[in-house]
């Protein structure tokens, strides 16, 4: 594996992550995206970026420099000098860094999309410490996504727990100053995204999870609301990223229709067409004419 470093078994991604803290030197220790697996996250395999997992970080002390070793084994070693104090956070028994620190090493190189995917999921299942992690990145003189982690901790913690709910607040809600819902409560047979107790509407958000074997369960659900006189709203990735103006006025004009005394604002890219929501038309419910039936006899059905 190394200059005088062997594995009697076939190695595994720990004992090659070990190996690397090890040609790393005394204090070393794996930080970025195999140290968060290593801590038992296994929810963000699947949001590793391809290649990733083919090069493993190792922290070593700032006045250490390393190099990888010549030969070119199975997986390599990405050596890095800490100057942020990680090493001073990391568990050298395992040689790992503390998790937070992974989390926020490995968000700053990451689309915001990304971000917001693999934070989100970190929050919800409770696998780092909101507070603590925080605290790291103020810590930190530089960190590409403070402004967007900032913004995803304050969202946990007020029950937004998905990336695409994140994008309604941040693309639909709040630049359209729609009135704030509650998040995660209870509504009839289970909890709602959203809910505006006020008017009886639920929010729901169908994620890139949705598949087709929900609809007939959510058709139920929505099926059982609207008997307790709840209106439900569903959105997708297509209605929230790829039309927050039109999704704003949809929820808008919702709301105005069960009472709601306010309107929404436009957020400054809002089409034309979007002028305010009282300006909408109501709808007007046109009957078809009715075709005359046609009389048949007796004589006739004889025929």
């Amino acid at each position: 594996m190394g200059r005088g470093l062997y594995a009697v078994h076939a190695p595994t991604l720990g004992t090659w992550a070990r190996a690397g803290a090890v040609i790393g030197g005394s204090g070393s220790a794996v930080g970025g995206w195999h140290a968060l697996i290593l801590h038992g996250i296994d929810s963000i395999v699947p949001s590793m970026p391809s290649g990733a997992d083919r090069v493993i970080t190792v922290w070593t002390p700032a006045h250490v420099r390393r190099s990888a070793p010549p030969n070119d084994p199975t997986m390599r070693w990405w050596f890095r000098r800490d100057c942020a104090n990680r090493l001073t956070r990391s568990t050298q028994v395992r040689r790992l860094v503390d998790r937070h620190d992974a989390a926020l090493d490995v968000c700053d190189g990451l689309p915001e999309l990304d971000v917001i995917g693999l934070m989100t999921r970190l929050l919800q299942e409770r696998q780092i410490d909101p507070a603590r992690l925080l605290a790291l990145l103020e810590g930190r003189a530089r960190h590409g996504r403070r402004k967007l982690l900032r913004a995803l901790v304050s969202d946990a913690a007020q029950g937004v727990h998905s990336a695409l709910e994140h994008r309604y607040v941040s693309r639909v809600e709040r630049p359209h100053r729609l009135p704030t819902p509650q998040r995660q409560v209870i509504v009839g047979p289970r909890a709602a995204d959203g809910w505006y107790s006020d008017q009886a509407l639920a929010i729901e958000f169908d994620g890139w999870g949705y598949h087709r074997d929900r609809v007939h369960l959510d058709t139920r659900i929505d099926n059982l609301r609207a008997a307790m006189g709840v209106e439900t709203l569903h959105f997708s990735w297509m209605d929230v990223v790829g039309d927050p103006c039109g999704t704003a006025s949809i929820v808008a004009a919702m709301l105005q229709q069960r009472g709601w005394a306010g309107s929404m604002r436009h957020c400054g890219v809002c089409p034309a067409r979007l002028n305010t929501v009282e300006t909408h038309a109501p709808l007007s419910v046109h009957r078809l004419p009715v075709r005359p039936q046609k009389t048949t006899t007796a004589a006739h059905h004889q025929r």
